[in-house]
């Protein structure tokens, strides 16, 4: 996620993008099986976005799964996710499976 220029930096210091990268990197490095993201896409750039939904084709792709929650779904995910569950006022409005 291009993050080593922030090396020795306090957090206090860090964007709201750059710190959003660097909970992502962390949660990544373990290699979950589960992943779930809460508009995890919020503050990022187009770079580290497009980063991070390749990390979240690895996930799926050796077996894992990503569930992610966002109000406005970046484009480059729609090509990697198998469902979309819409929720309307705390309800499954509808479900849909993409792949």
């Amino acid at each position: 996620m291009g993050l080593q220029m922030l090396r020795g930096l306090p957090a206090s210091r860090l964007s709201a993008g750059q710190a959003k990268a660097v909970t992502l990197v962390r949660a990544l490095t373990v290699r979950p099986e589960l992943l779930a993201l809460d508009e995890p896409f919020a503050f990022l750039d187009d770079s580290r976005s497009r980063t991070l939904v390749e990390d979240i084709a690895r996930i799926a792709e050796g077996g894992g799964t990503a569930l992610v929650a966002a109000h406005c779904m970046y484009r480059g995910l729609r090509d990697v996710v198998s469902y979309v569950v819409e929720i309307v006022s705390g309800e499954v409005g509808s479900v849909a499976k993409l792949m």
